[in-house]
């Protein structure tokens, strides 16, 4: 409770970036937090404490509400509370439409990160990213030129779920299919689609 309570006052004032006579010791950064968070045995508390943060705590700034989402997550996976991972997954499904609708796009895009692409969740977001023409904020944080076996997956399932949002959300549009195919390294489709563009000329 206390790790939580000080981690919650120093993000506060990193956000408001007002000066204090409190101590430094007594603020946490995310990083800070995460190095002392291994003293607490039971991380499904620290998840408990940080949605406990989320549910009491009305009008947070939002980069400072994310990041304790991702956390509780993170906590809650790690103690296998399958609960609380689903609830906290609801509150970000919940988040994706409030965040897009305050044009909080930047935010949607570390959520969708920081929660390992659940699947609801990613599609949600990326609908609103690609419907809003944010999609290549997404795009530009992830390293897609990454080719390291642990991101290999990853990189897959993403360029899938963006170019089904693109389709779904609008149709065959051409730019947007080629700024996505762009960020993924597809040289070969682009070649393709200009080929194709030139013989309907």
């Amino acid at each position: 409770g206390v790790l939580v309570k000080s981690f919650f006052k120093g993000l506060l004032i990193s956000h408001r970036g007002s000066p204090t006579s409190e101590s430094s010791d007594n603020k946490y950064s995310s990083s800070e937090f995460e190095n002392c968070a291994y003293l607490c045995e039971d991380k499904a508390e620290l998840g408990h404490a940080l949605l406990h943060i989320i549910l009491t705590k009305h009008h947070l700034p939002t980069e400072f509400e994310v990041e304790v989402i991702i956390l509780a997550h993170q906590y809650y996976e790690v103690a296998c509370a399958m609960d609380g991972v689903d609830v906290i997954t609801t509150l970000a499904l919940d988040r994706v439409n409030t965040y897009a609708s305050a044009g909080e796009f930047k935010a949607l895009v570390r959520m969708v990160h920081g929660l390992g692409q659940q699947t609801t969740l990613l599609r949600s977001a990326l609908d609103k990213l690609v419907v809003n023409d944010q999609a290549e904020l997404l795009l530009q944080k992830r390293a897609v030129h990454d080719t390291s076996s642990d991101n290999i997956a990853s990189i897959k399932n993403l360029r899938r779920e963006v170019l089904s949002s693109i389709h779904r959300s609008c149709g065959d549009a051409p730019a947007t299919v080629a700024m996505a195919r762009h960020h993924f390294n597809k040289t070969r489709s682009i070649a393709r689609d200009l080929q194709h563009r030139a013989e309907l000329a």
